[in-house]
């Protein structure tokens, strides 16, 4: 269609009107936010009146004890790309990095798998350590051992973060420390399709290779891809397990990191897929598999699947794939250690308009959502041995789960009501909704804030992390006890139940996360539209904020980073920028215009951020 100068004036004027809006309700924001209401601001958070402050907030540099801050210190916030204004962020993961029992374990399969003729120049003559063996051996030894970042050695997770990005064309990796999140360390394109989610996925291990024999679902029909797409047959049943054989591969103009490679090449990589690896899923339903070791960029293999990716999971050595058209693919090594995408198991759990949106590895089980229900998988036989309703509304869409001790806190798609659930018993425990809640902190109710829907959710540092749809971010400490009113659950049809023992013994798992949110904390730092995600990574107590902008309006606090104190850090991603108490910014100085022209369509506040928390441990 013909785009008339016309047209070009009424967006003009549309965005024109959306922005003018935009600034009047940032600067009611702003006048209610800056009201005496008895709360607390400390470093950037709201806080209950009655909440304690040890006034002595920054430590001693010769205290033994970490800092006592009642709030995460913010450390960090920049645009992630700076020189590409008009990318777009969607999801991220931290970096797990095995342990050296493991590393030993798929060190022996490597050598194993070489002695049995993989790498040998000739199928009749013996392998033989000659000069190619030495160099592939060179070649296994550096990409096994780990780059040096923060946290690999003490700590199974790495302060590494991938976080997928894209463009109108293209969908990019970018990733850096989070101790020194302004210094990206590799960027690289990825594929044409948006990158809808990643994870991940640890090395291989000795029960790995001890359960591939073992148990195997039980199979109730069997197809190859090309069957699977001709055939109109009518959708399975729930609980139906596919096995898939001859996977549609994916096409090199489909990934641009997957690049033609000799035989030899070929091999040398494939095993590094027995090392940990970042799995990405795409729009398009492909997966790609990158190492998380070394030469990040290079794709190790891909695989096509029936629709798109929204969510994938490791757990008992396989990796689960949650899939827009109901199902879930079921990946699993082959004996050599390495994933096997030529084959999988396809779990139906609802109609292929029922997509599957989330998966959350639950004392051993997965749960997976499908609609308003949640299906608990038996991750080896791939048995659903109980389902539940999470939300009374069948047309409601589970969006998020997290886990903690033992409670599920669960949000539902267009909800601002959080449900938390017992993990054993499926029990109904609490509800709790933040909307009333963000109305009072910002005086929203009457604008466009109006509707607070739940787009991020993280525990960590025994606090539930929410993030919503217009950029709010909070922080709810946890408790054992349930205080405050508690909505009724008698909506919510609880009569399927787990049949395992309740009661646990007195330890971490018998923790049940309550929810009190007249102890809440909301952050004045926030995105300008929704939060995108949240990950938690491993801190040296001592960031660098040296690389941070000097127009950053976060109170960076030198003595907090420098203290020496083992640390986590929290990082959120979204479109946008905003200081509720600050709103729109009002520097209208001519190096600012021009700064901001240069940008293109959209400003620096506009363009994606990363906002980085630091929290300090107990001991």
């Amino acid at each position: 269609m013909a785009t008339y100068p016309f047209d070009a004036r009424c967006s003009d004027k549309a965005a024109s009107r959306r922005a003018s809006e935009r600034k009047e309700q940032f600067r009611q924001v702003r006048a209610h936010v800056s009201k005496e209401d008895g709360r607390l601001q400390v470093y950037g958070w709201s806080l209950p009146a009655k909440q304690s402050v040890n006034p002595q907030v920054t430590p001693s540099s010769t205290s033994s004890n970490p800092p006592q801050v009642p709030v995460p210190v913010p450390v960090y916030c920049r645009p992630l790309e700076e020189k590409e204004p008009g990318v777009k962020i969607w999801c991220a993961t931290g970096v797990d990095f095995i342990n050296d029992t493991n590393l030993k374990s798929f060190k022996s399969a490597i050598v194993r798998d070489m002695n049995n003729g993989i790498s040998s120049p000739s199928e009749n003559e013996p392998s033989s350590p000659d000069s190619t063996s030495v160099s592939r051996s060179d070649n296994f030894k550096d990409a096994e051992s780990p780059p040096k970042v923060s946290g690999v050695k003490d700590n199974p997770l790495s302060s590494l973060v991938w976080i997928c990005t894209s463009t109108h064309s293209i969908s990019k990796v970018t990733i850096f420390d989070a101790n020194n999140p302004a210094e990206i360390l590799e960027s690289f394109n990825v594929c044409p399709s948006h990158l809808l989610c990643s994870a991940s996925i640890p090395g291989a291990s000795d029960s790995a290779y001890d359960d591939i024999a073992d148990q195997s679902p039980r199979v109730t029909e069997s197809a190859n891809m090309s069957e699977s797409e001709s055939t109109d047959i009518k959708t399975p049943e729930i609980g139906t397990v596919i096995f898939m054989k001859e996977a549609q591969q994916v096409e090199s103009k489909e990934a641009v990191s997957l690049e033609a490679q000799g035989s030899l090449l070929q091999n040398v990589e494939n095993l590094s897929s027995m090392q940990q690896t970042i799995w990405l899923g795409s729009k398009s339903g492909c997966i790609f598999i990158h190492s998380a070791v070394s030469n990040w960029k290079q794709c190790l293999d891909a695989v096509r699947l029936k629709d798109s990716v929204l969510h994938i999971l490791h757990a008992n050595n396989r990796v689960f794939c949650a899939l827009a058209d109901g199902t879930v693919a079921v990946f699993r090594r082959s004996r050599s250690g390495k994933w096997n995408l030529n084959e999988y198991f396809l779990l139906v759990l609802g109609p292929p308009q029922h997509s599957v949106r989330c998966l959350l590895n639950v004392n051993g089980f997965v749960w997976a959502a499908s609609k308003n229900v949640v299906h608990i998988i038996d991750p080896v036989t791939l048995v659903i041995t109980n389902s539940f309703v999470a939300h009374p509304r069948k047309d409601s869409q589970i969006r998020q789960m997290v886990w903690k001790g033992n409670g599920v806190w669960i949000s539902i798609r267009l909800d601002s009501t959080l449900r938390l659930y017992h993990a054993q018993t499926l029990e109904h425990l609490q509800d709790v909704d933040i909307e009333p809640y963000v109305n009072k902190m910002l005086g929203t109710s009457k604008l466009g804030f109006s509707l607070v829907r739940i787009t991020a959710l993280l525990v960590s540092c025994q606090r539930l992390w929410i993030g919503t749809g217009n950029g709010v971010i909070i922080s709810v400490p946890l408790s054992n006890e349930i205080t405050g009113d508690v909505s009724s659950c008698s909506e919510v049809d609880d009569t399927t139940t787990m049949s395992v023992d309740s009661t646990c013994p007195t330890s971490n798992s018998s923790f049940i996360p309550y929810c009190n949110m007249a102890q809440a904390q909301l952050s004045f730092h926030g995105h300008r539209d929704a939060v995108k995600f949240f990950v938690a990574v491993p801190g040296l107590g001592s960031c660098n904020t040296k690389s941070s902008s000097e127009d950053s309006k976060l109170p960076f606090d030198s003595a907090l980073c420098s203290s020496g104190h083992s640390s986590v850090l929290i990082l959120s991603g979204g479109e946008g920028y905003i200081d509720f108490r600050i709103g729109e910014s009002t520097d209208s100085s001519e190096e600012k215009l021009m700064a901001e022209k240069e940008a293109g369509p959209l400003s620096r506040q506009e363009q994606s951020h990363l906002i980085v928390w630091q929290m300090f441990s107990e001991s």
